[in-house]
This record gives structure tokens, sequence and C-alpha cells, in this order.
């Protein structure tokens, strides 16, 4: 409340922007009033914090974060926020860094931190849709409008079952590309 007067008074036009980081396991349980104060733009999962907070012993396979990434990515969508994933610590490992961006990006972050510039062009790849999928997204969206046109709903593509959960999920695609 503090900040937010602070920056009402001296920032009236709203341009000022918070990134709030998720440290603690009392952070994910008010993750909910967190969100839904004025000018918070994005949630970034702070992991060694989290894990030095509850006193998970961190893995390769990050499975011991499992809960707490999902949560920070599912109160960011709903809010409408940026959610910005954890830190790879393993900054000369790429392989490291490509695992974590992939779970990030399948979880639904809409990116990632780095610590060194090196890990940012790996990133940047690793979020945005391989063209296979945009192809693939932009050919259910051609066919969801003919079947629309034809007063159809769900359809067959390519031996999938097209409705409009998929629908939604190909504009996601498309919104990323």
């Amino acid at each position: 409340e503090t900040i937010n007067k602070f920056l009402t008074q001296h920032d009236p036009q709203n341009r000022i922007k918070i990134l709030v980081a998720v440290e603690s396991a009392l952070g994910l349980l008010i993750l909910k009033e967190i969100c839904a104060l004025p000018r918070v733009d994005a949630l970034i999962f702070a992991s060694e914090d989290y894990c030095a907070n509850v006193g998970a012993t961190r893995t390769k396979t990050g499975e011991e974060l499992l809960f707490a990434r999902s949560s920070v990515v599912t109160y960011a969508t709903a809010f409408k926020l940026q959610s910005i994933d954890m830190v790879c610590i393993d900054y000369k490992d790429p392989e490291q860094l490509r695992l974590e961006c992939i779970q990030g990006y399948n979880l639904g972050y809409t990116g990632k931190q780095a610590i060194h510039p090196n890990q940012i062009p790996l990133i940047y790849e690793s979020f945005c849709p391989p063209p296979d999928k945009i192809e693939f997204a932009k050919r259910i969206l051609h066919e969801f409008s003919n079947h629309q046109h034809k007063g159809k709903g769900a359809f067959e593509l390519d031996g999938k079952m097209i409705d409009m959960p998929m629908v939604l999920q190909a504009q996601n695609v498309l919104s990323k590309a």
C-alpha cells in the first residue's frame, strides 16, 4: 500500500510497473492478494530463494519445484500477468538450461530469467514456438473457420480431435510466434 501511494503520487500516468519475485512458501500462499495489487505486471519465480525457504534440495530435474512453478504460472495467467521462470544457476551447462526452458515453456511461462548473457539466445529460442507447432496451429484455425461456416463444432485433423480447447491452444501458440 505504501509503494502504491508513492507511485500514484510520482507516476500518475501509471507507467511504472512492478515485477514481483516469489521467493517463499508464504509468497505462494498469498499469490492471489499479490496479483490483485495495482501495477503488478509480472511474477518471477525465485527458485533458489524458495528452496532455501522450504528446505528443498535442488535437483537437475526440478521435481521439487513443480508445485511452486505451477502455482506461479497459474496465478500469473489467471490475473493476465507475465510469468517469468526461474534462473538456471548452471550457467555453463546449455543442456540444463534447455531442459529448464522446455519445462518452463510447457508449464506456460512467458519467459525465463538469465544470469549470463550467453543464456539469452537459448532462452529466446526456447520460448518461441517451433515452426511445426506454428504451422499446425495455423491449420487448426483455418479448419476451425471452415467448420464454423458449415455449422460444425469439433472436427478431426491429422488423427486428433480438435475442439474449442485445442483452438484456444492454437491461438496461444500463434500469439507467441
